[in-house]
């Protein structure tokens, strides 16, 4: 497990968080010495959480990010609990070769915070 705040995952240029930099931050705890941005080619990062309603919901791009960050904003506290699978896209059952949890905090109104 490990945690961060939005801080690690938020796009300046565009005041939201970003899809993208969760992917980034996957790929720098499954591969510390991978120095490229971005996942390496034979990879692929599959990022999930469980809503509010109990669902298991996929995210895979800045909106759905943003609505998961959203529903949690409002929580005591406001904590997102994502998991993010790293799978091998050569392996036809795509073994998960690395699993874990970001649980990430906003304060109540939206505001970045650190967890």
């Amino acid at each position: 497990t490990h945690r961060t705040t939005c801080n690690s995952i938020w796009d300046e240029s565009e005041s939201k968080v970003s899809y993208d930099l969760l992917v980034d931050l996957v790929t720098k705890y499954a591969f510390p010495t991978h120095n490229a941005t971005g996942l390496p080619k034979d990879y692929e990062v599959v990022v999930t959480y469980v809503d509010e309603d109990g669902d298991k919901v996929n995210i895979s791009s800045d909106v759905e990010l943003n609505d998961a960050v959203e529903q949690f904003v409002s929580c005591k506290p406001p904590v997102l609990r994502i998991k993010a699978e790293l799978n091998c896209k050569e392996d036809l059952n795509l073994h998960s070769l690395a699993s874990d949890q970001f649980p990430i905090k906003t304060d109540g109104i939206g505001n970045l915070s650190d967890a």
